[in-house]
């Protein structure tokens, strides 16, 4: 018997190779940002800009040309989802660096308050954790509970694979880009890694334009909205 794979989740897969001397600016300045804001500390978390003050990036000039580079891979990402590019506006709302060394980690987590989320990988030194994803829908868990716990999941299968493991892992490399619904769950394995690794990450709100009508479904264009004082 074939199956079928239906309803993918589709993550979208780029390079965006940077001048090596703008590069190594840039790697300076997330390092810089790390040492004089460290908010958080927490010897298993890795650092990240959004929970310390350093979550505006695309509003800064030094990282212009980076997000120009981003911003025409999302028309691609947008586009290839089937949506009509010409029908929206597209803001990036947030937009951080994050450094993890040795055992540090993101933790599992989702970005519920956006559309579209994105990890540009700006230095990847070897032993680096990876990127993962995770199912939390399940529709082919034919017994409850299975797909959440590895150990019972492995008594019962013959083996993992797309239709029923709980997360799946991508061996990412410097300069990738990945793009993803922001509802996706996600999170970075532990690494061995010494050296830096640094990722950049955007929240993206998509609205309609504002010359539709039809707004019942997509968020209005916010020319249109009044702000309560």
């Amino acid at each position: 018997m074939n199956l079928i794979p239906i309803f993918p989740v589709g993550i979208g897969k780029d390079v965006i190779e940077l001048d090596s001397n703008y590069k190594l600016e840039l790697i300076n300045n997330v390092i810089n940002q790390e040492k004089l804001n460290k908010i958080n500390i927490d010897a298993q978390s890795s650092w990240t800009g959004d929970t310390n003050n350093n979550e505006y990036l695309h509003n800064i000039k030094l990282y212009e040309k980076l997000y120009t580079q981003i911003n025409e891979k999302l028309k691609i990402y947008i586009r290839s989802l089937g949506y009509k590019e010409e029908s929206l506006n597209i803001y990036f709302e947030r937009s951080w660096a994050t450094v993890s060394r040795n055992t540090q980690q993101i933790a599992l987590h989702a970005h519920l308050q956006s559309h579209i989320s994105f990890a540009y990988y700006l230095s990847l030194p070897t032993g680096s954790g990876n990127l993962e994803f995770y199912n939390d829908r399940s529709y082919n868990e034919l017994i409850n509970g299975t797909f959440s716990k590895p150990k019972l999941l492995l008594e019962l299968t013959t083996n993992l694979n797309q239709y029923n493991a709980p997360s799946i892992q991508i061996n990412i490399q410097e300069n990738e880009i990945y793009f993803f619904p922001s509802k996706l769950k996600h999170r970075t394995t532990v690494g061995d890694n010494t050296e830096p690794r640094i990722s950049m990450s955007s929240d993206i709100v998509v609205t309609l334009k504002k010359e539709r009508n039809n707004t019942e479904l997509g968020m209005a264009d916010i020319a249109n909205w009044k702000k309560f004082t």
